[in-house]
Order: C-alpha cells, then sequence, then structure tokens
C-alpha cells in the first residue's frame, strides 16, 4: 500500500491511533482504579471500547486517506478523552491530586484530535487520492 501525502503527518497519526488502541486495551486488561472507582467497571470498559474502536477505525484508514472513517475514530476517540476528562475534573474537585497535570495531557491530545477533524473535514476520501 502506498502512503498517501502528507507522508509524515499520516505516519504520525497512525502511531498515534495504535497508541489508543494499546491505552484501551489497557482498560480491559488491567484499568486504573481511579477511573474504575469512578466510573464502575462497565463504564471504564465502555471507556476502553471507545479509545479501541477510534484507534483501530483511524489506523485503518488514516494511511490511504478514508476520511469518513477516520473521521468516525475521531469521534470516538475524542468521547473517550472526554470521558476520561470529566472523571479527572470530578477526582481534581474531589480530593488534592496530580490530576492537573493528567488533564492538561487530556487537553493536549483532545487539541491533536481536533485538528486532525479540521484537517479533513470536508471530503469523505483523499481529494488528491
Amino acid at each position: 500500500m502506498r502512503i498517501k501525502e502528507p507522508r509524515s503527518t499520516r505516519l504520525a497519526f497512525f502511531c498515534i491511533y495504535l497508541i489508543l488502541v494499546l491505552g484501551g486495551s489497557s482498560a480491559f486488561t488491567g484499568p486504573p482504579t481511579s477511573i474504575d472507582d469512578t466510573l464502575g467497571s462497565a463504564l471504564t470498559l465502555l471507556w476502553g471500547a471507545f479509545f479501541i474502536v477510534g484507534g483501530i477505525l483511524g489506523a485503518s484508514s488514516v494511511l490511504r486517506g478514508s476520511w469518513w472513517v477516520e473521521r468516525v475514530g475521531l469521534l470516538s476517540s475524542g468521547t473517550a478523552f472526554a470521558m476520561y476528562a470529566v472523571v479527572i475534573t470530578f477526582l481534581q474537585i474531589q480530593q488534592a491530586g496530580p490530576y492537573l497535570m493528567q488533564l492538561c495531557i487530556i487537553a493536549v491530545a483532545l487539541t491533536t484530535l481536533t485538528l486532525r477533524w479540521t484537517q479533513i473535514r470536508r471530503y469523505a476520501y483523499d481529494p488528491e487520492g
């Protein structure tokens, strides 16, 4: 398969999507207790599933330019990050802890996904492909 231009951007997002799959998988194998205690087991698994689905859809579509599939992946991943942000915000309010750093990292991730959304929102497929 030929990777469409710009290759560096597509490869970077491909890696991001694979990391999301890995992170989502950890919600099934060893969920963070702060998240599991706050959301409960069922919602923690749903949270992980949003990351996994978003990562798989993004990784499977970013290199070939199927932007309509990638957008669904972005929405799924964004939902997972939003869930995470709500829980971390709740924990930050409820108890003092190292949660502000996590909120900053979540904000960077959501900003990155939003940037990708703005790059691909106009077309179903890469118009140059």
